[in-house]
């Protein structure tokens, strides 16, 4: 009788090793599988951006990757203005058109110029650029967390946006072209 029930103990030890080893052969297969996929969508994101860069390069012919050629900050003036047109009138899944309200512990910004009537604030992650003349807004984003604190140039060229919490960050921006010109990150 003790050798029997040593055998059925034995046998079961067996049988939970074997479930215990299959348990782990298959967490380890969805784990491959995983990084498989995530290694896959990578690698589909830039072969992606990849594809629009070389759209954008040959739609657009402001779009220069020469260095003796000036940059759209170095050439943009008070009544130029920067607009996405690689693929017009195309909303994209979870893209901002507008921004309603603002964040009433920070100022409004003055940004008028001769012709050029505009205003900067900030709302929630966004910065924005209101043209007042024509009821149109131009969204700074870049933030990942709520922007805390905003200025101007005394020549009201340059907004700079700054946020607080993870991964922070302060973005200067050229407000003639729209374009991030320096990213400063948590140091």
């Amino acid at each position: 009788i003790g050798s029997k029930m040593e055998e059925e103990k034995a046998t079961d030890s067996v049988q939970e090793l074997k479930e215990g080893k299959d348990a782990s052969v298959a967490t380890e297969q969805a784990h491959q599988e995983e990084t498989t996929v995530a290694a896959e969508a990578a690698t589909e994101v830039s072969h992606d951006a990849e594809e629009k860069e070389q759209v954008i390069t040959q739609e657009d012919p402001q779009h220069d990757t020469d260095p003796d050629q000036p940059s759209r900050v170095e050439t943009a003036g008070p009544t130029d203005t920067y607009t996405d047109t690689s693929q017009p009138g195309a909303m994209h899944p979870l893209s901002l058109s507008w921004c309603f309200g603002f964040n009433p512990s920070l100022p409004v910004h003055n940004v008028s110029e001769g012709a050029r009537k505009m205003i900067f604030y900030a709302c929630s992650h966004t910065g924005v650029l209101y043209d007042c003349t024509t009821n149109q807004q131009r969204l700074l984003q870049g933030h990942g967390n709520p922007i805390t604190c905003t200025a101007v140039s005394g020549d009201r060229r340059w907004l700079v946006t700054a946020d607080v919490g993870r991964d922070c960050m302060l973005i200067v921006w050229d407000s003639y072209s729209t374009i991030p010109v320096r990213t400063y990150f948590e140091g």
